[in-house]
């Protein structure tokens, strides 16, 4: 793979690695190919992987939408990844999963979600300075389902943000400490 920072994937990587705290007991759900987990290895005293998938060699093989596949894992973790894995089941399946998460303490839960909105993207430098800005352009997106998407059952789109955020909200009752869309992974 290329490490450029650049590339979309590796920007994302680098942004879940820069919130693990030294120290951290780290869970990642959905293992992929590890390299989120390798990377944070560097900063946490311990990184555990879950994945549905037993071929990835997680270090634990369940479902996060079954409690009683996960719940041995209760108490054991400063935070929990949970990126780009949710959209890959049912909507009802991925608020289940964070319940679960939930239920595990963690004193942070970290989620990903595709978001397929379109974005508007400028840099802009000053002297030393640099800025960028991101712009989400309004009622951009579209509806994805199983049936138009070789993997997704669901993305974040225009028409749905709002409903997922605000049932996160009412039914978890969590605090949302950050909601943001990375530059180089708009």
């Amino acid at each position: 793979m290329d490490w450029n920072i650049s590339h979309p994937r590796n920007a994302a990587y680098l942004a879940q690695v820069s919130l693990v705290r030294s120290g951290d007991r780290v869970l990642e759900v959905g293992k992929g190919e590890g390299i989120a987990a390798c990377l944070m290895a560097s900063r946490a005293a311990e990184v555990d992987t879950l994945d549905i998938d037993k071929s990835k060699t997680p270090v634990f093989v369940g479902d996060c939408s079954c409690w009683d596949e996960i719940k041995f894992l209760k108490d054991q973790y400063d935070i929990i990844f949970c990126c780009q894995v949710l959209e890959h089941m049912s909507l009802d399946d991925a608020f289940r999963s964070v319940k679960n998460l939930l239920n595990l303490n963690p004193n942070r839960l970290v989620l990903s979600f595709p978001d397929n909105r379109k974005t508007i993207r400028a840099g802009v430098s000053v002297g030393s300075r640099a800025f960028k800005i991101l712009l989400t352009r309004p009622r951009s997106g579209k509806l994805v389902t199983k049936a138009n998407s070789r993997q997704h059952c669901w993305e974040i789109y225009w028409k749905n943000i709002e409903d997922i955020l605000n049932r996160l909200r009412s039914e978890h009752c969590y605090e949302l400490r950050k909601h943001y869309r990375l530059f180089e992974r708009p």
